[in-house]
């Protein structure tokens, strides 16, 4: 009876003295700071799946009929104003000529009839014949100066569409796409090519109606990396 009551107390005493053994075995305890608790607002935060296009993204067209002579490749940078395409001038250039000549023989016409006004001028005062004569005259220069002048505005319109062959681009930008290939024959408004402004672009969000309220003119703009 003895021997069987010392046996659990020798275990009890071991597992007693091993227990501290034990606890130096396992993890150093965590270290916790501790900072005072500030009670404050914080706007919420949503994202919203957008694009970045570009402002100015046009199909550049002729302005004149006439046979597509040179297209811009894609790729290269355009300046405004820079020639991204050319329509065959020749016409236009053999209509100016032309012109030109109808000018030349009106002004000699306009010099004649001046001349004329001024001859029959000196008589009328003298001769009643002369001064129904010089009427006719006067009115006769009136005439051909009418058709001189016409005729100067159709040469400044041959020269406006003569420099519209040189198709040139509205804003600087990049060809992206040719829409035509020389020798294809153009008339006014079919496209050219498509010109894209890559250094001025603009962010489109595709944001619900219930975020509208939040969005006011001038607000901030923040940028955050995901």
């Amino acid at each position: 009876m003895k021997r069987a009551t010392i046996a659990p107390s020798l275990t009890l005493l071991a597992l007693v003295l091993a227990g501290p053994t034990l606890a130096q075995d396992g993890p150093p305890p965590v270290q916790v700071e501790t900072a005072l608790a500030v009670r404050q607002e914080v706007a919420s935060t949503s994202w919203f799946p957008g694009t970045v296009v570009s402002r100015n993204d046009a199909r550049i067209a002729a302005e004149v009929s006439g046979r597509a002579t040179w297209v811009a490749e894609v790729g290269p940078a355009q300046e405004a104003g820079g020639e991204i395409a050319r329509v065959d001038d020749r016409m236009l250039s053999l209509q100016l000529a032309d012109n030109d000549a109808n000018i030349k023989r009106l002004e000699a016409q306009l010099k004649y009839e001046e001349s004329q006004v001024a001859r029959l001028d000196q008589l009328a005062d003298t001769n009643n014949a002369a001064a129904n004569q010089l009427d006719q005259a006067r009115s006769q220069a009136e005439v051909v100066n009418q058709q001189l002048n016409s005729a100067k505005v159709a040469r400044e319109q041959i020269n406006y569409n003569i420099e519209r062959s040189r198709i040139r681009a509205p804003f600087p930008g990049r060809v992206v796409e040719r829409l035509v290939q020389p020798g294809e024959f153009l008339n006014p408004g079919v496209p050219v090519a498509r010109l894209v402004d890559t250094n001025d672009k603009e962010i489109r969000v595709q944001a619900p109606v219930s975020a509208a309220r939040f969005v006011r003119d001038g607000a901030a703009k923040t940028r955050s990396e995901p």
